[in-house]
């Protein structure tokens, strides 16, 4: 099985893919990743080196000082692939964004239209 990792930016470089490797490695997953160019629409969550996509989607972040870490992409590439929590949701990409604190408020109504405070 070969499941698709969307990746932000995008291309890799050598040094930066080789790193990749280690940590899905160290991870000792029982199927194949590849790494693929992040767009809008991608399936799964986008794993971001040291950048967040500027689209809405999950993603997996790794902090600028850690891009260069196995640790670190690991724990990240843990996130993207088996975590299916919500710790990285609208809301987190939102505040990012805008840079300043956006939090979940509620659904507005029966049609699910979701509304940020």
């Amino acid at each position: 099985m070969n499941q698709p990792l969307p990746v932000y930016p995008w291309p890799l470089s050598d040094a930066r893919m080789a790193l990749l490797k280690a940590a899905k490695a160290s991870l000792g997953l029982p199927y194949l990743i590849q790494p693929v160019p992040a767009v809008p629409g991608s399936p799964g969550r986008v794993l971001c080196f040291g950048a967040v996509q500027p689209w809405l989607a999950p993603y997996a972040p790794i902090l600028p000082e850690n891009v260069d870490k196995v640790e670190s992409i690991a724990a990240a590439l843990r996130f993207c692939l088996e975590d299916s929590s919500a710790r990285f949701d609208d809301a987190s990409w939102l505040s990012r964004a805008m840079g300043v604190p956006v939090t979940y408020s509620h659904s507005e109504d029966h049609t699910g239209k979701v509304v940020f405070a």
